[in-house]
């Protein structure tokens, strides 16, 4: 009975102390609430302008070798993300396929011919295999797509940009791996929220219960002395309201 009424006491009954931590606790769960509901989309968009800047930091640092050098490929391997991004070079005069990352792995792409030169016999650009294709943002260095493959059905980010050859470059990332890397740190700062709002909780707690020691204290005295008992003296080591408050008890006592 007597937990019931320190978990669950009525309104005019809440000691100082309690309402001040219910008020605190309150603030806290009001920002946890705030953070869980607006935490998703902010990282999403946070990743998503991430896998924006990496495929045009990609783009950019192939730009600098000569595509038709026999080290190319060697030089590409290094920037090349595996498993996450897909580079295809189209030649800016005949629009065939210069390069792609799936003369590497095969497995990679949906593209199948290629000669006996192991350059990919293909008419027109990665892109144009897309359905759905839509324009994200245009900049004054490319343009950012959104496409759809087919048949796998898999959503790609696509930067498109001319490099100084005149060749042009298509860079593309799987829409649902930006979206599984947001989720899981989506994720893991839910649990960190979680992890801070309780001790938040708990050093508001030792807050309130020190904050209000002297009040406590004081309205003993205050108790005593209303029943004519003078034996009881506040202890207060504090300069502030507080301590000048618990002086002059002592002194009417």
């Amino acid at each position: 009975m007597k937990i019931k009424h320190i978990l669950f006491p009525k309104a005019q009954n809440k000691s100082v102390r309690l309402q001040l931590f219910i008020q605190l606790l309150t603030i806290v769960l009001l920002m946890i609430t705030f953070l869980l509901l607006i935490n998703s989309k902010f990282i999403e968009t946070v990743f998503y302008a991430k896998a924006r800047a990496d495929l045009y930091v990609t783009a950019q640092a192939i730009n600098v070798f000569d595509v038709r050098s026999a080290s190319f490929y060697d030089d590409v391997k290094d920037i090349e993300y595996d498993d996450m991004s897909y580079i295809e070079i189209i030649d800016g005069k005949t629009d065939a396929l210069v390069y792609s990352s799936a003369m590497n792995d095969l497995r990679k792409h949906f593209l199948f011919d290629f000669d006996s030169n192991m350059n990919y016999v293909v008419d027109i650009a990665h892109v144009k295999k897309l359905v759905d294709v839509k324009t994200l943002d245009v900049t004054d260095d490319g343009t950012y797509l959104l496409g759809r493959e087919i048949p796998s059905d898999i959503t790609y980010v696509i930067y498109r940009s001319s490099l100084d050859s005149g060749d042009t470059i298509n860079v593309y990332m799987q829409l649902n791996i930006i979206q599984a890397n947001a989720q899981y740190a989506s994720d893991i700062m839910r649990i960190m929220i979680c992890i801070v709002g309780v001790v938040l909780m708990i050093a508001f707690f030792i807050y309130s219960w020190k904050f209000t020691r002297p009040l406590v204290e004081m309205n003993e005295v205050t108790n005593h002395v209303a029943r004519m008992d003078f034996s009881k003296k506040c202890v207060s080591k504090s300069t502030n309201e507080l301590g000048q408050l618990a002086e002059n008890i002592n002194s009417m006592s």
